[in-house]
């Protein structure tokens, strides 16, 4: 069997990094702890600000997000100065040109409508892309008789591509709450969906409502019975990508302070939940680290690999750990067994951005690979936009330069 080879993806505003995980679990046979390295710099502001990422092949598609206009101030939440993007970018990791291209006739087309900060999830092989928030009828020239946008629902759409000529599918509408009504010309504006996990076949939307779209029944579902088995705050409510091993989930809490197992039946009944305090340096100070992100990936065979991200002091801090989780008896807690916690300063990397939209993994080995993002839902469009100034400042001189260090 091919050796593969892992590389860990972090998608900010104006970069995409990667992390060398074969090299940094010393499965290569390097000596040496690999650095977070820029794959492509897209700090110029040339491209879409919050896409969405998917990985088919062993390349990179980046989908969707927002534009500013020319000559436009990114502070101003004035959504007149923003553009919705329904294009799709691709990246060839294996090449060592540092180049996101635009698409027209490749494996993945465009969408079949705009999506603002999307989210793009895998299920059970297919991806499914949901915007975060409504289409504004500035973006359109949709205006009623008070000069008040017309929000328009954003379109939910899936993609299979294993299909001869794959090609996105509009899919059921996102339930309530109805985007038929108008908002002024300036924010702040109601998301779709502010958070979500996802696991098996099933993707849970959160506030400002809950419910779930099932991909076997191709169909929205309302979703509050799930959320009444977290109501006594008993049990953590999960954030994110949810990995599955062994009939069990696991997922960072929404407060991102712990992986949690969670045993759920076939219907998505809570039986039983574990925190796993092994893993709970990776979230600790001090200093505390805020404002946070986590993200949980599969490696495959109950292999796991957990990011985390905040401000320490004055420098931005990334944490990586790699583990393995065993299962022996079927209701048991699952077992840990950790790697190495490694944790990488950025530097001034705050005065850029230091958010995180996606964090994913992909096999540069392996020519059939499909995953999607592990998108963070914790925090708006609007906030995003706010503290993406550097990104839309288009880079003086060269802006092909590559670029693969990070500031200090």
């Amino acid at each position: 069997m091919a050796r593969k080879e892992w590389y860990l993806y972090v998608q900010s505003t104006q970069w995409l990094l990667r992390l060398n995980l074969s090299d940094l679990c010393g499965e290569s046979g390097s000596s040496s702890r690999p650095d977070l390295e820029v794959a492509h710099d897209y700090s110029d502001g040339r491209l879409p600000i919050g896409m969405g990422c998917m990985v088919v092949g062993s390349k990179i598609y980046m989908v969707g997000g927002e534009n500013t206009k020319e000559g436009s101030m990114l502070l101003d939440r004035d959504e007149i100065n923003w553009l919705n993007s329904e294009n799709v970018y691709a990246f060839d990791p294996t090449k060592s040109e540092d180049r996101l291209v635009l698409v027209r006739d490749g494996a993945v087309p465009s969408l079949n409508a705009p999506k603002t900060c999307p989210l793009v999830v895998t299920l059970e092989g297919k991806f499914y892309l949901l915007s975060r928030k409504p289409c504004l009828g500035c973006l359109t020239g949709d205006f009623d008789h008070q000069n008040r946008n017309i929000a328009h629902r954003p379109i939910f759409e899936g993609f299979d591509s294993t299909l001869p000529i794959p090609s996105w599918k509009i899919l059921p509408d996102y339930p309530p709450p109805p985007y038929t009504k108008t908002y002024p010309t300036s924010g702040p504006y109601p998301t779709s969906a502010s958070d979500y996990f996802a696991w098996g076949h099933k993707l849970v939307s959160a506030p400002p409502d809950y419910f779930i779209f099932d991909a076997k029944d191709v169909e929205w579902k309302n979703g509050h019975w799930l959320l009444r088995q977290f109501a006594d705050k008993s049990a953590p409510y999960p954030h994110g990508v949810a990995v599955e091993f062994k009939g069990i989930l696991f997922a960072v809490s929404n407060d991102i302070k712990a992986v949690v197992a969670y045993d759920l039946d076939a219907g998505g009944h809570l039986n039983a939940h574990w925190v796993l305090d092994e893993l709970s340096e990776v979230f600790q100070g001090p200093p505390l680290l805020y404002p946070s992100q986590s993200f949980l990936t599969d490696l495959g065979g109950g292999r796991m690999c957990l990011l985390f991200n905040g401000l320490e002091g004055d420098r931005w801090t990334i944490r990586v750990e790699v583990f393995q989780v065993s299962i022996t008896t079927v209701g048991d807690r699952p077992v840990v067994r950790r790697g190495s916690l490694h944790s990488f300063y950025l530097g001034s990397w705050i005065d850029y951005n230091p958010e995180i939209f996606s964090v994913f993994v992909c096999d540069h080995s392996n020519k059939s690979d499909i995953e999607a993002d592990a998108s963070s839902g914790l925090y708006s469009c609007g906030d995003l936009k706010k503290r993406a100034e550097h990104a839309v400042e288009y880079v003086k001189g060269d802006s092909k330069k590559q670029k693969t260090t990070l500031p200090e």
